[in-house]
């Protein structure tokens, strides 16, 4: 093994010296070959990674060689440490620099030269400038000579804009080291910043000469060649300057085409062309994989287009928190909190908060988050501090206020509100909010508020529109309405005010007043699906089947924009009517547009063929209809039931199931359907249907699937519906149906106390249900026979064809006292059900009283 180990040794040192000495020949390929040779055979050595990292940063590879040397960030070399600091200082990553340059002993490095050196660009990044520049001129004054340290000092001086000390210094520099390539290029950069354009060109045309040739064109070469093509623009003279930037291309041909591609797809991104900007992209991805920017400018794409999870991935992967845009970080952080990942949308903030610690944004983002994951403490801490340094920005006000609303500390969140209106009235989403918590707290400041807007806003919308909210809030109807009226009369396509006007006059109960405001909200948007719902149930009350549709297709001309709509709710309510070839009439302006209503409309007319079909029994025509309309509307829920249920007339219920099935894909919680497909397999087994049924439930027992679910559960497993019927209650409280299976079991246990209280809540929720009203009379017949014999009446009025009903009826008009109405409401009873042992006993036990 000692002598395997030793061979690996002195292979990978001479490929390591192969590779150092293509380094001094300026042959950066070949010795980047010999050096990853080197490494892959004794990668245990430090020497072998350093060095390779090196040579890594000497091209401008920082980001490659951090991902190298970071694989040893536990290492106890400072030197393969302090390497993996200059990356990322390189690279901007000061915070990460600090907490490496932490691990290193600080007593030990204390007169270590790369040590203090680092620590003074990690200063410096952070913002600590004079405390940089103080170490550096320390360090010159032991080591003046050092070309590395000039350098750097110098460059620290022209960033920090210091520009007389900087010009001093590259004076002193040049004097010592007149053909050293980076003092010219500093000295040519002051001078262009000064548009001493001449003096530039010169010293960074002798800059180039003196810069050794290599293979690979290095940063320092790049910078100047960019710098004096930039000095030869600005000099009128572009054709020289074409010659230094084709070098930049023609050194590096892949990379060049990258960046134009990059230029391409920004340029494409901001006139709107997400589609070509996410193609080259991912185009340059495909072609550099480690291209991080790319990455994160398609991540961003990607979020635009609403593909969270790709986006998400994307920058996440990607993100660099300490050196990315804010933008960027507070993208990738809401797209991790959005996918359930708020730890690490937290985690990013806390990084990128290290570098930006001032950033009102960041700060307020990660506050937002932190409330939302219990951390009060931290999240109220960064708003805080957001507001104190942006005290204008009224929206942190309202972050906070809405904590202290949810957390119950009104008094806390009136305060954070009165200081936002104090400082912006006109913030309208805020001042929102503190109006309602001030009227839901009946608060004696509402007036105030109200008057500021009346005298200071009156013209203006928004204002108008919380004043009128407010007013109906408190009652005042009236005021509410005429702050609407003022406000239509500035903005009258407003929808927002337009549908409250409309509830408003429906509220007063005067709906065919609302019917202009829905026909208005309709022609602002035709898309809005209440609007054209609302004049539909208005007018169906004033006007039969005909006249509703003969009223809508009238409104075309005075509404144009709502035209398509009106047509295609007019088209669906003749199909509902059989009026075919008047469906037909009134779409014929539509049926070759591609707008949505239009595609209704002919699915519509589809329909309408389907069942004339099926009514004369032609399945075969009715399904092909169907289905022509489903290729116009695949997941409409209507539809796909007639296509179902058309396939079981055929007795295709496999086919049936597939469809219903298709739609509850796309819809999981469509109760239509699933009661549907629950309808068609409990024809053929309960057992199936209650088990299909069963996950629906427990997901969300509701009113609507407890009409088929309780018979089922009655039917299967009868010692279930209790807990049934309480599960239904703590989803709704209201809910009449559980009530009654609740009021139902009590009864049959001997309960009936219990049974009463179930009654008489379900009639609370619904006074005319006649189960409800006959059982709760049989149980008062002897605690409040007056009550009974009421409820009872009240039954027999709602349910005069019952049999049961009027047998209960009957028997308390007796113990009442009125035994030959009794008699007569028995009598009906029995014609109803002649064979019913229970009315007549009833009737005969009655008879024979009357007798004695």
């Amino acid at each position: 093994m000692g002598c395997s180990s030793d061979n690996a040794s002195i292979e990978a040192q001479d490929h390591l010296d192969r590779s150092l000495a293509y380094q001094q020949q300026g042959q950066f390929r070949a010795a980047m070959i010999e050096a990853r040779n080197a490494l892959q055979v004794d990668p245990a050595d430090d020497a072998n990674l350093l060095h390779y990292a090196n040579l890594l940063q000497e091209v401008g590879s920082s980001s490659q060689a951090e991902q190298l040397l970071e694989k040893r960030s536990n290492s106890n070399n400072p030197e393969l440490l302090l390497t993996l600091a200059e990356v990322m200082l390189d690279q901007g990553k000061y915070i990460s620099a600090g907490e490496v340059l932490s691990n290193l002993d600080e007593k030990e490095l204390s007169n270590d030269t790369e040590y203090q050196r680092l620590q003074a660009i990690q200063s410096y990044l952070s913002g600590q400038h004079q405390e940089a520049l103080e170490i550096y001129a320390d360090l010159l004054d032991t080591h003046p000579d050092d070309p590395q340290l000039v350098g750097d000092y110098i460059e620290l001086l022209l960033q920090s804009n210091q520009l007389t000390t900087a010009r001093t210094a590259i004076s002193s520099a040049l004097g010592k080291f007149s053909d050293n390539p980076e003092f010219l290029y500093q000295s040519a950069l002051l001078a262009y910043r000064q548009n001493d354009l001449n003096t530039a060109e010169v010293q960074l045309t002798e800059a180039l000469f003196n810069l050794p040739e290599t293979d690979i064109m290095l940063p320092g070469r790049i910078n100047t060649l960019e710098l004096l093509a930039d000095t030869l623009t600005r000099q009128g003279k572009p054709d020289e300057a074409l010659i230094y930037s084709r070098a930049i291309r023609d050194a590096n041909p892949e990379a060049y085409a990258a960046r134009q591609q990059y230029l391409d797809a920004l340029n494409a991104a901001s006139l709107g062309d997400l589609a070509t900007a996410r193609s080259t992209f991912e185009d340059i991805l495909n072609q550099f994989p480690n291209n991080r920017q790319a990455a994160l400018l398609l991540g961003l794409l990607r979020l635009e287009e609403g593909n969270i999870d790709e986006g998400e991935a994307l920058l996440s992967q990607n993100i660099e928190a300490e050196t990315a845009p804010v933008n960027i970080i507070r993208a990738t952080a809401l797209a991790q909190a959005e996918q359930g990942k708020p730890k690490q949308a937290l985690a990013v903030l806390e990084k990128a908060l290290l570098a930006r610690p001032d950033d009102p944004t960041l700060l307020s983002l990660y506050g937002v988050i932190a409330l939302s994951q219990g951390e009060e403490q931290a999240g109220i801490r960064s708003i805080t501090k957001a507001l104190t340094l942006s005290p204008q920005q009224t929206r942190l006000h309202l972050l906070l206020a809405q904590h202290y609303e949810e957390t119950d500390q009104i008094d806390l969140a009136l305060g954070h509100y009165r200081s936002a209106f104090e400082k912006n009235p006109a913030d309208w989403p805020t001042t929102g909010a503190y109006l309602v918590l001030l009227t839901n707290a009946d608060s004696t400041d509402t007036s105030g508020v109200m008057d500021t807007l009346a005298t200071q806003y009156s013209d203006q919308v928004d204002a108008l529109w919380l004043m009128a909210m407010t007013h109906y809030r408190q009652g005042n109807l009236d005021q509410a309405q005429s702050r609407l009226n003022q406000l239509l009369e500035i903005d009258p396509h407003r929808t927002d005010a337009l549908i409250a006007k409309a509830r408003l006059l429906s509220q007063e109960g005067n709906a065919r007043a609302a019917v202009p405001y829905w026909l208005s909200v309709l022609n602002v948007n035709p898309e809005n699906r209440t609007a054209l719902n609302e004049l539909v149930r208005i007018q169906s009350r004033q006007l039969s089947s005909q006249e509703l549709i003969n009223w809508l297709v009238a409104q075309q001309q005075s509404y144009p924009q709502a035209a398509i709509a009106l047509r295609s709710v007019s088209v669906e309510l003749a199909v509902n009517e059989g009026r075919l070839d008047q469906a037909k009439q009134i779409a014929q302006p539509d049926l070759h547009s591609e707008d949505p209503y239009a595609r209704r409309i002919r699915a519509n007319l589809l329909r309408g063929e389907a069942i004339v079909a099926a009514n004369d029994l032609q399945w075969t025509i009715a399904i092909q209809k169907t289905n022509e309309a489903l290729a116009i509307l695949p997941d409409n829920t209507g539809l796909l039931t007639l296509a179902s249920r058309l396939y079981q007339q055929t007795g295709d219920s496999e086919k049936a199931i597939t469809l219903l099935d298709r739609g509850i894909a796309y819809a999981p919680d469509n109760l239509r359907l699933i009661m549907e497909k629950t309808e068609l397999l409990q024809r053929g087994s309960p057992a199936s249907a209650l088990s299909y049924l069963q996950p629906h439930w427990e997901k969300n027992p509701s009113e609507q699937l407890a009409v088929q679910y309780f018979p089922l559960l009655s039917q299967l497993r009868p010692e279930d519906m209790p807990a049934a019927a309480n599960l239904l209650l703590d989803n709704q409280p209201n809910s009449v149906s559980a009530h009654m299976v609740l009021a139902s079991h009590s009864l049959n246990n001997g309960d009936h106390d219990v049974a009463v209280n179930h009654y008489e809540t379900a009639l609370t929720f619904s006074p005319e249900l006649v189960p409800a009203l006959n059982n709760l009379a049989w149980l008062k017949r002897d605690a409040d026979p007056e009550r009974a014999l009421s409820l009872a009446k009240k039954a027999a009025n709602l349910a005069p064809e019952s049999a049961s009903v009027l047998d209960t009826y009957g028997w308390l008009l007796h113990l009442n006292g009125e035994s030959e109405q009794a008699i007569s409401v028995l009598d009906r009873a029995l014609a109803l059900e002649p064979d019913n042992a229970d009315i007549r006993t009833h009737r005969e036990q009655i008879e024979l009283s009357t007798q004695g």
